[in-house]
């Protein structure tokens, strides 16, 4: 029973993590996917296809938890199965970590010679009210002319 809740904390865990990871990738895949050369096309065409073959690996990742999980959950888990689907779900996390991990190397590489690209939300904000100010100043003064 002790080893199973380790298992059980394990799975949690790594899941965890690959979570976190492809939200750290979705945070940077925007706004730094530029590639100076001149195959970029491909390239990207490339990393993308790399991307999506990442994302159907993290659902084989969560089939793979869910069926360790349902292994132990049962009243009599067979030991071979259940470390089978462990197997499997630790290979797969591995390819994604090495995947993820890759794509983040590129990401810090072709992101070192771009210009700081900060929040600029408040000036966004402050240029609509500006710009709502001057329709209703110019209202005010159609309808006096």
């Amino acid at each position: 029973v002790e080893c199973s809740s380790l298992l059980v904390f394990e799975l949690y865990v790594s899941l965890v993590l690959v979570f976190w990871a492809i939200f750290i990738f979705d945070v940077l895949y925007g706004r730094f996917f530029v590639v100076p050369m001149d195959n970029a096309q491909v390239n990207l065409e490339d990393r993308l296809r790399k991307l999506d073959e990442v994302e159907n690996k993290v659902m084989l990742i969560m089939q793979h938890a869910g069926h360790a999980l349902e292994e132990l959950s049962k009243d009599k888990p067979i030991a071979k199965q259940a470390d089978a689907h462990i197997h499997n779900f630790r290979n797969v996390v591995r390819e994604v970590e090495s995947e993820l991990n890759s794509h983040l190397n590129y990401l810090s590489r072709i992101s070192a010679g771009l210009p700081f690209e900060g929040n600029v939300y408040r000036e966004t904000v402050e240029l609509t009210l500006s710009a709502e100010r001057l329709k209703i100043v110019q209202r005010i003064l159609m309808d006096i002319l």
